[in-house]
């Protein structure tokens, strides 16, 4: 181990020690030393050589954008409204929560062997097929709802959920099953596109666009900024847009980082008219609102709320098997503590709002202070193994399939931030899938070790079919 990463370790156990110990420092200093200490390490993590595409790396830009910049700059009216005990209460939470997290990565430290894998596509044709059925599954059960989409706008299908949810209405099982797959085909058939055409097929990147873009632009409109940063952020890494050797490597990931923000924005004020923003939010002074995410304000009011009431003892936590269970089987599944929980603290009448508290707030209303801060750190062991696993085999094999899922792999990073079981349960059916895919389509035979600084190259792909159970 360096010098660098044992004065690295050190220093997140300080910090992570000084949290879990002193809940009251102030909360605006607190959230002030994180960023600035982020900043630092960022900085030294690329300057030893660090990929900017570390996953660990992402979730720290996702911290400084979804916690940090409301943290600090409306901190003041945060502690005001939710009171400051609580207020810094949850800065020293989110504080120590990202420092477990990174602790929990470092544990696993990224492999120095790199593999080239010889790679052929099998049932070349049952692949073309499996292609075009999402497509025109998607239109054939969509078409109406796109076409309202583009004369009403977003707000139709906001209305629609919550026109249904007040009335009441449970899916049916088939209903759930084809939404499940539409939910898939929208998030993970643009990788697949970009990554066929563009990667095996050698084709533009334009003609994968323009079969993806109905996908991406249905997510745009009709879901939320996840689905829709997992759609765009998929079809640019499995296409070759980013993740790629070149000086407009950094550029290239800045205008796509941007890009999406604008798209978020948009999507969020597209939905005020459908929800009661200004009683959710509160009546906040707007030139002091910087990041309207309101992570922090939700998570002090958790705190308040778990300080009276005490933890759920695993109760949010499980939702991440509860989900699965459709509501048809079992009518009183409970639902998100973003639902309920808010629900308890102030009087909110949509039915279709739930509010995030960021990550941390998972383990926190299940277990508590202490011990919620800790187990954090699981979800860096979590994130390092699929760095390990999947983004480390991409950069250094770039025809490898696992591009396919990489570009959502880091979006899942990203959002996690903010919204921790909403992101996994939109990644893990979609994830599912592509292991599905990669079994019944790809065939990997020799691999070539390689050196950890050995540059992307891109595999020759041999199209193969299958014959009285042999490959041919």
């Amino acid at each position: 181990m360096s010098r660098f990463e044992t004065f690295r370790l050190f220093f997140l156990a300080t910090v992570l020690g000084l949290m879990l110990f002193s809940p009251s420092i102030n909360g605006k200093l607190v959230f002030v030393f994180t960023l600035i200490a982020i900043i630092i390490n960022l900085a030294l993590c690329f300057l030893k050589g660090s990929s900017i595409y570390d996953l660990s790396i992402w979730w720290q830009v996702g911290y400084i954008y979804f916690v940090l910049i409301e943290g600090i700059f409306n901190g003041d009216t945060v502690a005001a409204q939710v009171g400051a005990e609580n207020y810094n209460m949850a800065a020293t939470l989110l504080t120590g929560s990202l420092t477990s997290f990174l602790l929990g990565y470092a544990i696993i430290k990224p492999s120095s062997k790199r593999y080239l894998e010889e790679i052929h596509i099998k049932n070349n044709s049952l692949f073309h097929i499996v292609i075009a059925a999402g497509i025109t599954l998607f239109l054939i059960m969509h078409y109406g709802v796109f076409t309202n989409l583009l004369i009403h706008g977003r707000r139709f299908t906001i209305h629609a959920l919550e026109r249904s949810l007040s009335l009441g209405e449970t899916r049916s099982l088939d209903k759930i099953i084809i939404d499940t797959v539409i939910s898939i085909i929208i998030i993970f058939f643009p990788a697949l596109i970009a990554y066929y055409l563009c990667i095996v097929k050698k084709q533009r990147v334009i003609i994968a666009l323009l079969l993806s873009l109905p996908l991406i632009f249905y997510a745009f409109l009709t879901r939320t900024r996840f689905v829709f940063g997992f759609s765009i952020l998929g079809f640019c890494v499995a296409s070759g847009l980013i993740m790629r050797p070149g000086r407009k490597e950094a550029g290239r990931l800045l205008i796509l980082s941007i890009a999406i923000l604008v798209f978020s924005y948009i999507q969020k004020l597209t939905r005020l008219g459908a929800i009661e923003y200004e009683t959710i939010m509160g009546n906040l002074p707007k030139e002091r609102w910087v990041n309207v995410e309101g992570v922090v304000r939700t998570l002090s009011l958790y705190v308040a709320y778990i300080r009276n009431h005490g933890p759920l003892w695993g109760g949010e936590i499980s939702m991440l098997l509860k989900a699965w269970i459709p509501r048809i089987i079992w009518p009183d599944k409970p639902t998100l503590a973003g639902h309920w929980l808010i629900r308890e603290i102030m009087p909110i009448s949509s039915y279709a709002h739930t509010v995030s508290g960021s990550f941390a707030y998972v383990t926190f209303v299940d277990f508590g202070y202490h011990v919620g801060m800790i187990l954090n750190g699981i979800w860096g062991v979590i994130l390092a193994l699929l760095n390990n696993k999947f983004v480390l085999k991409s950069k250094s094999d770039a025809a490898n399939p696992s591009r396919m899922v990489v570009g959502i792999i880091l979006a899942t990073s990203l959002f996690a931030v903010r919204s921790l079981i909403t992101a996994f349960i939109h990644f893990i059916p979609v994830f599912l899938f592509y292991l599905l895919i990669v079994r019944l389509f790809f065939v990997f035979r020799k691999r070539t070790a390689v050196s950890e600084t050995t540059n992307q190259v891109t595999n020759t792909f041999k199209i193969i079919g299958i014959r009285n159970g042999r490959t041919v």
